[in-house]
């Protein structure tokens, strides 16, 4: 049996091929395009000049080395329409086509400048752009409208801070084209939709950076116009910082990345949440504070209270023992221990005069080591009673 054999190609068997057959191409060797400029690059170092050369439809990777650059009488500009001359090379490293240009010379103004700038002085009259027309953004959003392409850098980007930063803010995703013919249609549709969801906070219209022809179909008028009519503040973060289309122009919000736009809706949180937490520091200070300033005046009551009642057992003392003093001083049998004594009767009633005892009556003496007993033998009457 006869087992049918392949060959197997590498990346460089396949550009080499490509290589051969585009550049022997006598057409494709010295020939005059028209198109217009656009992402055009300069780079120092080498004096290169790169730049897309697009039409409605297509675009072509177009290269100026520095021979043919030093020769141009023009400074070449984005958007500008042009006629050069040049031929095909392909790049094999790489795998890319490029048009290497040996002269060119501007023409009028190109078709896609000329419709950007057209329908903007258009809308721009109509006031679509005015300041005074665009709505605020919500600064404490819970739900989000975005429209991306789906699984795109710029979805992952918004999602992934949100979840980090503001994961109570809930996102509905409507996946949209974002580049190409068939872009204003897509995120028309996806606006659309959004008009009947009634508690949309507001609506994010996001890709990453590209080209002018890339970015394109964000100047379409009709999504323009339709952006300007939503009751739902529009945000756009189209491109990089430096690209701005019609899109961004009529937003109530632009900004420069999709990141910006996801720090656009959590960092109201974070200042929120930054206040709340110095709020309830200073409350702790200010509490720790008078808790502290009032154990300090218990503490000084306490002993204000402390000295006052040692000062007032003090004194008591001393009104005591000075009392007591005087109490033992009139005691009465104090007077015993100076050779005084103390008469009762037999009932023990006190004897303090002669006229309390008869003859015969017995009584008792108080000494001041004991008592005596005795019987009133006779009784006499001092004269100075």
């Amino acid at each position: 049996m006869n087992v049918k054999t392949t060959t197997t190609l590498t990346p460089s068997d396949i550009t080499s091929r490509i290589q051969w057959i585009l550049e022997a191409l006598p057409d494709l060797k010295n020939f005059w395009i028209k198109g217009e400029i656009s992402n055009l690059k300069h780079y120092q170092k080498g004096n290169q000049l790169y730049f897309n050369l697009c039409d409605d439809d297509s675009q072509l990777n177009c290269v100026v080395y520095a021979t043919t650059l030093q020769r141009l009488k023009f400074t070449p500009k984005n958007g500008q329409l042009i006629h050069a001359k040049g031929q095909v090379k392909v790049y094999r490293k790489r795998g890319t086509i490029n048009v290497q240009i040996a002269t060119m010379q501007p023409l009028e103004q190109g078709p896609l400048s000329e419709y950007f700038n057209k329908v903007k002085q258009t809308l721009e009259q109509e006031g679509l752009f005015k300041q005074s027309r665009k709505q605020p953004i919500p600064q404490y959003q819970t739900h989000v409208g975005l429209i991306t392409a789906t699984n795109s850098a710029a979805q992952h980007d918004i999602c992934q801070l949100l979840k980090k930063n503001a994961p109570h803010i809930r996102l509905s995703i409507f996946p949209s084209i974002m580049q190409g013919v068939n872009t204003a249609p897509s995120i028309k549709e996806a606006l659309n939709q959004f008009k009947t969801i009634n508690d949309i906070d507001s609506i994010i219209i996001t890709r990453g950076g590209g080209s002018a022809e890339d970015l394109y179909g964000f100047n379409d008028e009709s999504l323009v116009r339709l952006i300007a009519t939503l009751n739902t503040p529009i945000i756009t973060a189209i491109g990089h910082e430096k690209d701005t289309t019609l899109c961004d122009f009529v937003a109530d919000h632009r900004c420069a990345t999709p990141s910006a736009a996801a720090a656009l809706l959590y960092q109201p949180y974070h200042q929120l949440k930054y206040q709340i937490t110095y709020q309830l520091n200073t409350l702790k200070n200010t509490l720790s504070y008078y808790q502290q300033n009032q154990k300090n005046q218990l503490k000084q009551s306490l002993m204000q209270l402390k000295n006052t009642i040692n000062t007032t057992i003090t004194n008591k003392r001393k009104q005591l023992t000075t009392q007591l003093t005087h109490l033992e001083y009139q005691n009465p049998l104090k007077l015993l221990q100076n050779g005084y004594s103390h008469c009762q009767s037999l009932t023990g009633t006190p004897i303090h005069s002669i006229t309390q005892v008869q003859k015969n009556d017995p009584i008792t003496i108080h000494v001041k080591d004991g008592t005596i007993n005795t019987i009133v033998t006779h009784k006499k009457r001092t004269k100075h009673a």
